[in-house]
């Protein structure tokens, strides 16, 4: 299964803490989780490898935050392209709520998918 983590780089320590818990069942194999941190290369064109990779996925994480809404790229590449997967039945979404963002769900969509914690409330590390 081929995950994509979507993220704002400012919420790094969420993204690692999610990488960190799923690291064993990447070494199994089970997974292939893919962060822009860790798989992009010096001299690649950043919005082509993205593209690529959110072509890919199975399933997509999104970590939930003011700053992940803030984002211009992700709400102008990367949600957009997700959410094209999504609604064709390609792909999978888990939103995972890291701070209080009930007021910045502006995409009705992501809203209505159930995501961790189930009540919405904030993730805790």
């Amino acid at each position: 299964m081929n995950i994509f983590l979507s993220y704002s780089t400012q919420d790094h320590h969420y993204k690692d803490e999610i990488k960190t818990t799923l690291s064993k069942l990447e070494r199994d194999g089970k997974i292939r989780l893919w962060i822009d941190e860790k798989k992009l290369k010096a001299g690649e064109k950043f919005d082509t490898v993205i593209e690529t990779e959110i072509k890919k996925a199975d399933m997509f994480l999104l970590l939930l935050s003011r700053n992940f809404w803030a984002s211009d790229y992700i709400q102008k590449y990367e949600l957009p392209l997700i959410l094209e997967r999504y609604r064709a039945n390609e792909a999978l979404i888990i939103p995972i709520v890291l701070h209080d963002t009930f007021d910045l769900l502006g995409y009705d969509e992501v809203k209505e998918i159930n995501g961790l914690p189930r009540d919405r409330s904030v993730m805790k590390l």
